[in-house]
């Protein structure tokens, strides 16, 4: 399990999978590769859920995470189940009805590494959260790519 120095997680902290953010494509907007690892999910509902779970979610958007020079996507996601899921249908929603939220994550994954000595992360366009299509997007293409390293 990982160890957090800097805050716990404030969201459920996944991963969808069937992806991988492949460590030889570069992202075409940003010029980083993938992390070679599966996309992360921060599920940002009310429930708290237990390690392994497996959720049905409704995709938000997307922050696009540059961790020691590696893209490194973070799909914003909210549990069907969540009793405002229906209300909140990208990030101009969760910036209106869960205030605070996308402000801890941009704080949350810029500092994290810093107290193990590390410097900051950096987040691409200025931590902009992309909107649900553009997530969809990221998702198929990391979804194709975990497809070829399956084959």
């Amino acid at each position: 399990m990982r160890t957090v120095k800097y805050s716990p997680y404030l969201w459920n902290y996944g991963a969808l999978p069937a992806t991988w953010e492949d460590p030889e494509v570069v992202h075409p907007e940003t010029g980083f590769r993938g992390d070679g690892d599966p996309i992360d999910v921060l599920e940002i509902g009310k429930f708290t859920h237990k390690p392994g779970d497996i959720i049905r979610v409704k995709v938000l958007g997307a922050l696009g995470l540059i961790d020691e020079g590696e893209m490194d996507w973070k799909i914003l996601a909210i549990d069907i189940r969540d009793p405002t899921a229906q209300f909140i249908n990208g990030p101009a929603d969760v910036l209106s009805l869960k205030k605070g939220c996308i402000e801890g994550i941009r704080d949350f994954f810029i500092n994290y590494k810093v107290p193990d000595g590390k410097a900051k992360n950096v987040l691409a366009w200025d931590g902009e959260v992309k909107d649900r299509a553009y997530a969809e997007r990221v998702i198929e293409e990391c979804h194709q790519s975990y497809k070829k390293l399956a084959k």
